[in-house]
């Protein structure tokens, strides 16, 4: 009752074990691993809540696409969710384009204020963009071949929300979160 009860202050279910067991979530830090420690924080969560999530450099996302592809090729892993902050969030759309060529759908694709203006494109039932508009981040288009849905959230309104914070902020974590439960 004590574990249940923590999930469910940390905003995900601990209902539907199943889906859990089969989904595996990637966080891509940003730059230098120095920064990008909300997603830290939230593969911690995460795990917390019985979902097998894994952080990454962002120079790793070749990788997590060639381990991916075989997971789900092999059965292990029916869920995909890749999340990524600042240059993480280019190892995002990265991956999914990679995996897309591969014929390995993504059910839930995040990025958290990414530097460059990269499509939306691979298999992706739900592509998110968190950025902040006076900040440098922008929205996301949709690239040639994409049929999933697409949201662009603006973050400005949150009071001392900045590029360097973004990722561990309590509310765009709280939404990532909330994504990620309904992705499941």
């Amino acid at each position: 009752m004590f574990a249940g009860a923590t999930l469910f202050l940390l905003g995900i279910s601990t209902g539907g074990s199943a889906a859990q067991s089969n989904t595996r979530v990637y966080l891509f830090r940003g730059f230098a691993e120095i920064f990008s420690t909300g997603m830290d924080q939230l593969a911690a969560d995460l795990r917390k809540a019985g979902i097998d999530a894994r952080v990454h450099s962002y120079v790793s996302w070749s990788s997590v696409v060639a381990g991916a592809a075989a997971d789900y090729a092999e059965g292990r892993v029916k869920k995909i969710i890749v999340v990524g902050h600042s240059m993480g969030a280019g190892s995002v759309t990265a991956t999914t384009m990679e995996l897309g060529k591969k014929g390995v759908p993504v059910r839930l694709a995040i990025t958290i204020d990414g530097l460059k203006r990269r499509p939306a494109s691979g298999s992706v039932i739900r592509f998110v963009n968190y950025y902040i508009a006076n900040g440098g981040g922008g929205q996301i288009v949709r690239g040639a071949g994409f049929r999933g849905s697409l949201a662009n959230v603006n973050v400005d309104a949150i009071k001392g929300i900045s590029h360097l914070n973004i990722d561990s902020n309590p509310a765009v974590q709280s939404m990532i979160k909330s994504e990620i439960r309904s992705a499941l």
